[in-house]
Protein backbone atom coordinates (compact mmCIF):
# COMPACT_ATOMS: atom_id res chain seq x y z
CA UNK A 1 0.00 0.00 0.00
CA UNK A 2 0.93 3.27 -0.65
CA UNK A 3 0.76 6.05 1.87
CA UNK A 4 0.86 10.01 1.61
CA UNK A 5 1.24 12.76 4.25
CA UNK A 6 0.94 16.20 2.52
CA UNK A 7 1.20 18.95 4.92
CA UNK A 8 1.09 22.87 3.99
CA UNK A 9 4.73 24.41 5.30
CA UNK A 10 1.98 27.33 7.23
CA UNK A 11 3.27 26.05 10.90
CA UNK A 12 3.61 23.16 13.21
CA UNK A 13 1.89 19.78 13.03
CA UNK A 14 -1.17 19.87 14.62
CA UNK A 15 -2.81 17.03 16.39
CA UNK A 16 -5.09 15.77 13.32
CA UNK A 17 -2.79 16.02 10.86
CA UNK A 18 0.28 14.23 13.49
CA UNK A 19 -2.18 11.32 13.78
CA UNK A 20 -2.87 11.01 10.30
CA UNK A 21 0.57 10.78 9.31
CA UNK A 22 1.47 7.95 11.81
CA UNK A 23 -1.87 5.90 10.65
CA UNK A 24 -0.11 6.20 7.17
CA UNK A 25 3.46 5.12 8.47
CA UNK A 26 1.97 1.81 10.12
CA UNK A 27 -0.56 0.97 6.99
CA UNK A 28 2.43 1.48 4.85
CA UNK A 29 4.72 -0.60 7.15
CA UNK A 30 2.05 -3.42 7.88
CA UNK A 31 1.27 -3.84 3.90
CA UNK A 32 5.01 -3.52 3.64
CA UNK A 33 4.14 -0.23 1.22
CA UNK A 34 5.48 3.14 0.98
CA UNK A 35 5.22 6.28 3.18
CA UNK A 36 5.35 9.35 0.95
CA UNK A 37 6.14 12.56 2.33
CA UNK A 38 5.18 15.73 -0.03
CA UNK A 39 5.19 19.16 0.71
CA UNK A 40 1.80 21.05 -0.41
CA UNK A 41 3.59 24.83 -0.78
CA UNK A 42 1.05 26.07 -3.63
CA UNK A 43 -0.25 28.73 -0.77
CA UNK A 44 3.06 30.49 -0.84
CA UNK A 45 1.33 33.53 0.83
CA UNK A 46 1.07 31.72 4.35
CA UNK A 47 4.23 29.74 4.07
CA UNK A 48 6.69 30.53 7.12
CA UNK A 49 10.53 30.81 6.77
CA UNK A 50 11.60 27.24 7.62
CA UNK A 51 8.22 25.51 7.68
CA UNK A 52 9.35 22.25 5.77
CA UNK A 53 12.16 22.07 8.63
CA UNK A 54 9.46 22.37 11.27
CA UNK A 55 7.41 19.57 9.75
CA UNK A 56 10.36 17.15 9.16
CA UNK A 57 11.93 17.74 12.27
CA UNK A 58 7.84 17.35 13.71
CA UNK A 59 7.90 14.33 12.28
CA UNK A 60 10.58 12.52 13.54
CA UNK A 61 10.19 13.40 17.42
CA UNK A 62 7.27 10.65 16.91
CA UNK A 63 9.50 8.82 15.20
CA UNK A 64 7.84 8.79 11.81
CA UNK A 65 10.34 8.98 8.67
CA UNK A 66 9.37 8.66 4.97
CA UNK A 67 10.25 6.31 2.54
CA UNK A 68 10.10 8.88 0.24
CA UNK A 69 9.84 12.05 0.01
CA UNK A 70 10.97 15.31 1.56
CA UNK A 71 13.55 14.82 4.57
CA UNK A 72 15.26 18.36 4.63
CA UNK A 73 14.73 22.08 3.33
CA UNK A 74 16.60 21.38 0.05
CA UNK A 75 16.88 17.51 0.00
CA UNK A 76 14.39 14.60 -1.13
CA UNK A 77 14.61 10.98 -1.51
CA UNK A 78 12.58 8.57 -4.06
CA UNK A 79 12.30 7.81 -7.78
CA UNK A 80 9.00 9.95 -7.98
CA UNK A 81 10.09 13.32 -7.26
CA UNK A 82 9.24 16.01 -7.42
CA UNK A 83 8.27 15.85 -3.69
CA UNK A 84 6.84 19.81 -3.44
CA UNK A 85 3.82 20.33 -5.20
CA UNK A 86 4.76 23.62 -6.17
CA UNK A 87 7.53 21.70 -8.46
CA UNK A 88 5.12 19.35 -10.10
CA UNK A 89 3.52 21.81 -12.09
CA UNK A 90 5.02 19.79 -15.59
CA UNK A 91 3.56 16.50 -14.11
CA UNK A 92 0.08 17.78 -13.76
CA UNK A 93 0.17 19.96 -17.32
CA UNK A 94 0.91 16.40 -19.36
CA UNK A 95 -1.81 14.37 -17.59
CA UNK A 96 -4.40 17.60 -18.14
CA UNK A 97 -3.76 17.47 -21.49
CA UNK A 98 -4.08 13.92 -21.22
CA UNK A 99 -7.42 14.06 -19.89
CA UNK A 100 -8.64 17.03 -22.49
CA UNK A 101 -7.75 14.43 -25.18
CA UNK A 102 -9.44 12.16 -23.79
CA UNK A 103 -12.44 14.35 -23.03
CA UNK A 104 -12.69 13.75 -19.38
CA UNK A 105 -11.71 17.23 -18.87
CA UNK A 106 -12.20 20.76 -20.69
CA UNK A 107 -9.99 23.83 -19.73
CA UNK A 108 -11.81 26.89 -17.95
CA UNK A 109 -11.53 30.47 -19.09
CA UNK A 110 -13.25 32.06 -15.74
CA UNK A 111 -11.69 34.94 -14.30
CA UNK A 112 -10.85 35.45 -10.78
CA UNK A 113 -14.01 38.28 -11.01
CA UNK A 114 -16.18 36.22 -12.59
CA UNK A 115 -15.65 33.28 -10.49
CA UNK A 116 -16.56 35.29 -7.02
CA UNK A 117 -19.42 36.64 -8.68
CA UNK A 118 -20.70 33.57 -9.46
CA UNK A 119 -20.31 32.67 -6.04
CA UNK A 120 -22.08 35.35 -4.69
CA UNK A 121 -25.24 34.78 -7.05
CA UNK A 122 -25.04 31.04 -5.67
CA UNK A 123 -25.34 32.10 -1.96
CA UNK A 124 -27.59 34.96 -2.68
CA UNK A 125 -29.94 31.46 -4.45
CA UNK A 126 -29.12 29.04 -1.34
CA UNK A 127 -27.50 26.33 -3.75
CA UNK A 128 -23.85 24.71 -3.16
CA UNK A 129 -21.09 27.10 -4.47
CA UNK A 130 -18.83 25.58 -6.75
CA UNK A 131 -17.99 25.69 -10.84
CA UNK A 132 -20.88 22.51 -12.03
CA UNK A 133 -23.74 21.81 -14.09
CA UNK A 134 -25.50 24.99 -15.33
CA UNK A 135 -22.54 27.32 -13.56
CA UNK A 136 -19.75 25.80 -15.52
CA UNK A 137 -20.24 28.20 -18.64
CA UNK A 138 -17.18 27.30 -20.33
CA UNK A 139 -17.55 23.38 -20.31
CA UNK A 140 -19.57 23.10 -23.12
CA UNK A 141 -19.20 26.06 -25.74
CA UNK A 142 -20.97 27.14 -29.37
CA UNK A 143 -18.63 27.47 -32.14
CA UNK A 144 -18.78 31.01 -32.49
CA UNK A 145 -17.70 31.02 -28.44
CA UNK A 146 -14.58 28.33 -29.22
CA UNK A 147 -13.00 30.27 -32.14
CA UNK A 148 -12.65 33.24 -30.72
CA UNK A 149 -11.21 31.53 -27.28
CA UNK A 150 -8.95 29.66 -29.49
CA UNK A 151 -8.12 33.09 -30.99
CA UNK A 152 -7.25 33.52 -27.45
CA UNK A 153 -5.58 30.62 -25.93
CA UNK A 154 -2.79 30.59 -29.59
CA UNK A 155 0.90 31.28 -28.56
CA UNK A 156 2.80 29.79 -31.09
CA UNK A 157 5.27 32.26 -33.25
CA UNK A 158 4.06 30.19 -36.30
CA UNK A 159 0.20 30.34 -38.15
CA UNK A 160 -1.71 27.35 -36.34
CA UNK A 161 -4.12 25.42 -37.86
CA UNK A 162 -7.84 25.19 -36.97
CA UNK A 163 -8.30 21.48 -36.30
CA UNK A 164 -11.59 19.90 -35.53
CA UNK A 165 -12.37 16.27 -34.40
CA UNK A 166 -15.38 15.08 -34.25
CA UNK A 167 -16.50 11.50 -32.38
CA UNK A 168 -19.30 9.62 -34.67
CA UNK A 169 -21.92 7.28 -33.39
CA UNK A 170 -20.91 4.83 -35.90
CA UNK A 171 -18.82 1.49 -36.21
CA UNK A 172 -16.22 1.85 -39.09
CA UNK A 173 -15.65 -1.69 -39.26
CA UNK A 174 -19.07 -1.87 -40.92
CA UNK A 175 -19.07 -0.84 -44.56
CA UNK A 176 -22.19 0.73 -44.26
CA UNK A 177 -21.48 3.08 -41.03
CA UNK A 178 -18.27 4.28 -42.86
CA UNK A 179 -18.44 8.19 -43.16
CA UNK A 180 -16.33 9.46 -46.03
CA UNK A 181 -16.59 12.96 -47.88
CA UNK A 182 -15.53 16.10 -48.99
CA UNK A 183 -16.49 19.02 -48.10
CA UNK A 184 -15.71 22.81 -50.06
CA UNK A 185 -14.99 25.40 -46.97
CA UNK A 186 -16.26 28.87 -47.29
CA UNK A 187 -12.63 30.75 -46.33
CA UNK A 188 -10.45 27.72 -47.55
CA UNK A 189 -7.88 25.75 -45.57
CA UNK A 190 -5.40 29.01 -45.81
CA UNK A 191 -2.74 26.08 -46.89
CA UNK A 192 -1.02 26.32 -49.76
CA UNK A 193 -1.83 23.20 -51.60
CA UNK A 194 0.59 21.56 -54.01
CA UNK A 195 -1.43 19.86 -56.36
CA UNK A 196 -0.28 17.30 -59.46
CA UNK A 197 -2.45 16.15 -62.03
CA UNK A 198 -1.56 13.29 -64.23
CA UNK A 199 -3.46 13.59 -67.45
CA UNK A 200 -2.52 13.08 -70.99
CA UNK A 201 -3.80 15.22 -73.53
CA UNK A 202 -2.56 18.43 -73.66
CA UNK A 203 -5.62 20.15 -73.97
CA UNK A 204 -6.04 19.14 -70.62
CA UNK A 205 -2.61 19.55 -69.42
CA UNK A 206 -3.21 23.18 -69.92
CA UNK A 207 -6.38 23.40 -68.65
CA UNK A 208 -5.01 22.07 -65.32
CA UNK A 209 -2.04 24.61 -65.34
CA UNK A 210 -4.47 27.50 -66.09
CA UNK A 211 -6.35 26.23 -63.25
CA UNK A 212 -3.59 26.34 -60.99
CA UNK A 213 -2.05 22.94 -60.83
CA UNK A 214 1.26 23.31 -59.86
CA UNK A 215 2.61 20.28 -61.05
CA UNK A 216 1.06 18.46 -64.55
CA UNK A 217 2.10 15.83 -66.54
CA UNK A 218 1.89 11.58 -66.55
CA UNK A 219 4.34 9.22 -67.79
CA UNK A 220 7.58 11.31 -66.46
CA UNK A 221 5.54 11.75 -62.75
CA UNK A 222 4.88 8.41 -62.44
CA UNK A 223 8.67 7.45 -62.83
CA UNK A 224 9.10 10.07 -60.28
CA UNK A 225 6.69 8.63 -57.80
CA UNK A 226 8.04 5.27 -58.61
CA UNK A 227 11.54 6.44 -56.99
CA UNK A 228 9.95 7.95 -54.15
CA UNK A 229 8.78 11.13 -54.88
CA UNK A 230 6.14 12.66 -53.26
CA UNK A 231 6.25 15.83 -52.65
CA UNK A 232 2.47 17.18 -53.33
CA UNK A 233 -0.60 17.71 -51.28
CA UNK A 234 -3.10 16.07 -53.65
CA UNK A 235 -3.34 14.12 -56.69
CA UNK A 236 -5.76 14.58 -59.30
CA UNK A 237 -6.34 11.95 -62.36
CA UNK A 238 -9.06 11.07 -64.56
CA UNK A 239 -10.50 7.86 -64.81
CA UNK A 240 -8.90 6.41 -68.06
CA UNK A 241 -5.67 7.33 -66.49
CA UNK A 242 -6.30 5.00 -63.31
CA UNK A 243 -5.16 2.15 -64.77
CA UNK A 244 -1.43 3.14 -65.22
CA UNK A 245 -0.92 4.53 -61.52
CA UNK A 246 -2.38 1.38 -59.87
CA UNK A 247 0.62 0.44 -59.04
CA UNK A 248 1.31 3.20 -57.23
CA UNK A 249 -0.86 2.73 -54.27
CA UNK A 250 1.56 1.23 -52.31
CA UNK A 251 3.39 4.53 -52.19
CA UNK A 252 0.60 6.85 -52.58
CA UNK A 253 -2.20 5.03 -50.49
CA UNK A 254 -0.06 5.43 -46.44
CA UNK A 255 0.51 9.04 -47.94
CA UNK A 256 -3.01 9.44 -47.87
CA UNK A 257 -2.63 10.65 -51.78
CA UNK A 258 -3.79 8.24 -53.72
CA UNK A 259 -6.98 9.12 -56.46
CA UNK A 260 -10.26 8.68 -55.40
CA UNK A 261 -13.51 9.05 -57.15
CA UNK A 262 -15.26 9.58 -53.78
CA UNK A 263 -12.94 12.67 -52.37
CA UNK A 264 -13.53 14.02 -56.42
CA UNK A 265 -9.53 13.33 -57.02
CA UNK A 266 -10.53 10.95 -60.31
CA UNK A 267 -12.72 12.90 -62.93
CA UNK A 268 -12.88 13.98 -66.09
CA UNK A 269 -13.09 17.55 -65.56
CA UNK A 270 -9.18 17.89 -63.84
CA UNK A 271 -9.07 21.80 -64.43
CA UNK A 272 -12.50 22.15 -61.85
CA UNK A 273 -11.14 19.54 -59.44
CA UNK A 274 -7.89 21.78 -59.25
CA UNK A 275 -9.93 25.27 -58.78
CA UNK A 276 -11.95 23.38 -55.76
CA UNK A 277 -8.87 22.01 -54.36
CA UNK A 278 -7.02 25.59 -54.46
CA UNK A 279 -10.29 27.12 -52.88
CA UNK A 280 -10.39 25.08 -49.70
CA UNK A 281 -11.92 21.74 -51.30
CA UNK A 282 -10.71 18.77 -48.46
CA UNK A 283 -11.96 15.33 -48.35
CA UNK A 284 -12.28 13.30 -45.14
CA UNK A 285 -12.77 9.98 -43.06
CA UNK A 286 -13.62 8.75 -39.89
CA UNK A 287 -10.96 6.72 -38.14
CA UNK A 288 -10.93 2.76 -37.00
CA UNK A 289 -12.09 4.88 -33.66
CA UNK A 290 -15.07 6.50 -35.04
CA UNK A 291 -13.28 9.91 -35.18
CA UNK A 292 -13.01 12.29 -38.57
CA UNK A 293 -10.11 14.26 -38.15
CA UNK A 294 -9.48 17.84 -40.11
CA UNK A 295 -7.37 20.86 -40.46
CA UNK A 296 -10.19 23.55 -41.60
CA UNK A 297 -8.50 26.57 -41.60
CA UNK A 298 -6.07 28.91 -40.03
CA UNK A 299 -5.96 30.71 -36.69
CA UNK A 300 -5.13 33.70 -38.35
CA UNK A 301 -8.44 33.48 -39.72
CA UNK A 302 -10.96 36.00 -38.37
CA UNK A 303 -13.02 34.40 -35.24
CA UNK A 304 -15.98 34.40 -37.36
CA UNK A 305 -14.20 32.65 -40.74
CA UNK A 306 -13.18 29.93 -38.17
CA UNK A 307 -16.77 29.45 -37.05
CA UNK A 308 -18.06 29.85 -40.66
CA UNK A 309 -15.55 26.95 -41.71
CA UNK A 310 -16.38 24.86 -38.75
CA UNK A 311 -20.01 24.76 -39.28
CA UNK A 312 -19.65 24.02 -42.93
CA UNK A 313 -17.46 20.69 -41.90
CA UNK A 314 -20.23 19.65 -39.25
CA UNK A 315 -23.12 20.41 -41.36
CA UNK A 316 -21.50 18.19 -44.24
CA UNK A 317 -20.74 15.06 -41.97
CA UNK A 318 -24.36 15.42 -40.54
CA UNK A 319 -25.75 14.90 -44.30
CA UNK A 320 -23.86 11.89 -44.44
CA UNK A 321 -25.10 9.96 -41.33
CA UNK A 322 -25.37 6.16 -42.13
CA UNK A 323 -29.15 5.17 -42.18
CA UNK A 324 -27.92 2.14 -40.65
CA UNK A 325 -26.36 4.40 -37.76
CA UNK A 326 -28.09 3.98 -34.36
CA UNK A 327 -28.34 6.54 -31.55
CA UNK A 328 -26.07 9.44 -31.23
CA UNK A 329 -24.60 10.40 -34.43
CA UNK A 330 -22.80 13.73 -32.76
CA UNK A 331 -21.14 11.68 -29.78
CA UNK A 332 -19.09 15.05 -29.25
CA UNK A 333 -17.06 17.75 -30.79
CA UNK A 334 -13.94 19.87 -30.47
CA UNK A 335 -12.15 22.51 -32.06
CA UNK A 336 -8.55 23.38 -30.96
CA UNK A 337 -5.37 25.00 -33.12
CA UNK A 338 -1.94 23.21 -33.34
CA UNK A 339 -0.69 23.61 -30.05
CA UNK A 340 -3.70 24.34 -27.86
CA UNK A 341 -6.42 22.50 -25.35
CA UNK A 342 -9.71 21.24 -27.49
CA UNK A 343 -12.69 22.96 -26.53
CA UNK A 344 -16.15 21.40 -26.04
CA UNK A 345 -18.63 22.49 -28.44
CA UNK A 346 -22.18 22.08 -27.02
CA UNK A 347 -24.53 20.35 -29.80
CA UNK A 348 -27.65 21.13 -28.78
CA UNK A 349 -26.29 24.60 -29.75
CA UNK A 350 -26.04 23.38 -33.35
CA UNK A 351 -28.82 24.80 -35.94
CA UNK A 352 -28.69 21.67 -38.13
Amino acid sequence: MVTRFAPSPTGFIHIGGLFGSIVDRKLAEQSEGVFILRIEDTDQKREIENGVEQIVNGLKDFGITPDEGVISETEEIGNYGPYKQSLRKDIYQSYAKYLLEQGKAYPCFATAEELEEMRKTQEVAGVKPGYYGVWAKYRNLTVEEAAEKIKEITFTKFDASFDIDVRLGVDPRKANQMVRGVVSLPHGTGKQVRVLVLCATEADQAAAKEAGADYVGLDEYIEKIKGGWTDVDVIITQPAIMGKIGALGRILGPRGLMPNPKSGTVTPDVAKAVKEVKQGKIDFKVDKNGIVHASIGKVSFTADQMAENAREFINTLIKLKPATAKGTYMKSIYLSSTMSSGLKIDTKSLDV
